[in-house]
């Protein structure tokens, strides 16, 4: 077949091999899905607005004033979508097509936070604060 990548590495940690209910199933999926919205999410939103304002060359005090202003509602908005969809993910897709699952949703989250990070371009509300945008 084809190369999978593998799960988070706290995925794995969290993995019970043989639970004894349905209890500790629910309790195993609600540790994951905890840990990836607080332990994965909060950093790669923070990467991810860091890295695209200095690609597009802005100044660091732009970058931060950017990240400060779009953080909160990509956060919001990726906790409504990422926590039910990987409720489902852990709970009834197997392991090693979770990864698969995770990056077909993730295109289109990514032209989400492309939208959410440009709002200002087509006349959002971020443009009228934001300090010098270019280096």
């Amino acid at each position: 077949p084809g190369w999978v990548p593998s799960p988070p590495a706290w995925a794995t940690i969290v993995q019970v091999e043989h639970l004894a209910s349905p209890s500790d199933r629910a309790r195993e999926v609600a540790v994951k899905v905890l840990f990836d919205n607080l332990f994965f999410q909060a950093p790669f939103l923070t990467c991810y607005f860091v890295v695209t304002g200095f690609l597009e060359g802005l100044s660091p005090a732009a970058v931060y004033h950017k990240t400060q202003t779009n953080f909160h509602a990509a956060w919001a908005y990726g906790v409504l979508l990422w926590a039910p969809l990987q409720t489902a993910n852990f709970w009834f897709v197997p392991v090693g097509l979770q990864p698969l699952a995770v990056n077909i949703v993730n295109v289109f989250w990514k032209g989400f936070l492309s939208l959410l990070n440009h709002r200002r371009d087509y006349g959002g509300d971020s443009a009228k604060a934001a300090p010098a945008e270019h280096a």
